[in-house]
């Protein structure tokens, strides 16, 4: 009977699983900033930031999604739109409580563009898990 209709905390258990992953990497100290060994580099730095927020948040938005579909089945039209921004919603504000809390650990800041990345990372990951599902 569980198989059939797992519970919600066990259908959401590897989002929340990745959203600890998440707060830990974006919230352990960093030790400074490191001279980088090539000079060039140091112009992609915020690019290379700001896609890692994009991904992590992509697979946080895509994980949502995926739980709240084995527990729920096949949705269209609405009901599918509706997950996918409840689903970007719930990374975004995740992502953005971690960057209010990054304000008070060393080494790390606030950052609005860290933001604006994870939610269009979460809505990215969202939205393709409905498709690969077959939902829409």
């Amino acid at each position: 009977m569980l198989a059939e209709n797992p519970s919600k905390l066990s259908r959401h258990s590897a989002a929340l699983a990745w959203a600890t992953v998440v707060a830990v990497l974006l919230l352990v100290p960093t030790g400074g900033e490191q001279p980088p060994a090539w000079p060039w580099l140091d112009l992609l730095r915020p690019f290379a930031d700001k896609a890692v927020h994009f991904g992590l948040f992509a697979v946080l938005g895509w994980l949502l999604v995926r739980g709240e579909a084995q527990g729920r089945g096949r949705r269209t039209g609405h009901a599918l739109r509706r997950l996918w921004i409840a689903a970007a919603a719930l990374a975004t504000s995740w992502g953005l409580l971690l960057e209010v809390a990054q304000a008070f650990v060393p080494y790390r800041s606030f950052e609005a563009l860290d933001g604006l990345a994870d939610l269009l990372g979460a809505a990215v990951g969202a939205w393709w898990a409905g498709r690969r599902s077959g939902s829409s």
